[in-house]
């Protein structure tokens, strides 16, 4: 389980920094510029993005190891996150959890 997990993490972080990276190049190419608002919107987007990617990835096998649990409330945390955001990304298409099945 615990090389699982790792496994995962691994994976994880490379799908985040090729999602970065592709999103960075996009942005650069259509030569947009962007307010501090839509700054502050985008990050928080990529952000809510970024956790319903991992949360997808670690409910995909219909269990959650306490390695994910504990990677996503560190993201939780780290990107200040409320329950009601929390909640919206379980019940999400890509997680399809319930808050419920969740604790």
């Amino acid at each position: 389980a615990i090389v699982e997990g790792a496994m995962l993490h691994l994976i994880y972080v490379d799908l985040i920094e090729n999602l970065r990276r592709h999103r960075r190049e996009r942005k650069e190419g259509d030569g947009s510029t962007t307010t501090r608002g839509d700054d502050i919107a985008g990050a928080m987007s990529e952000n809510l993005c970024e956790l319903k990617d991992f949360l997808a990835s670690a409910c995909s096998d219909g269990m959650i190891s306490s390695t994910e649990r504990r990677q996503v409330r560190e993201l939780v945390e780290k990107y200040d996150i409320s329950d009601n955001q929390f909640k919206a990304l379980l019940k999400s298409d890509e997680v399809g959890w319930t808050y419920a099945e969740w604790k």
